[in-house]
């Protein structure tokens, strides 16, 4: 996936009564056989992040509970059989 919209934040609760940054990213994603989603995370300040407009993803999708994966790749890390936008 490629990182397409700027990454948005939201507030997260911690314990102690303060507030960290969390992030949420959105893109058009591609698997392998060249079929394409739609995807729409969110990290948080503990997790890998913020991800730049153009870094490519690589994310791993569950039908029933969404990203459950992912991971900063660069461009010689994707399949060739990939194409992305």
């Amino acid at each position: 996936m490629r990182i397409d919209h700027s990454a948005a934040t939201f507030p997260i609760a911690v314990p102690v009564g303060l507030t960290e940054p969390g992030f949420v990213y959105q893109g058009e994603a591609t698997n392998a056989t060249g079929q394409t989603r739609a995807i729409k995370f969110k990290t948080n300040a503990d997790q890998p992040g913020p991800f730049r407009r153009g870094q490519i993803v690589r994310v791993t999708v569950n039908q029933h509970f969404g990203v459950t994966a992912f991971k900063l790749v660069s461009a010689k890390q994707v399949p060739k059989t990939v194409k992305l936008n």
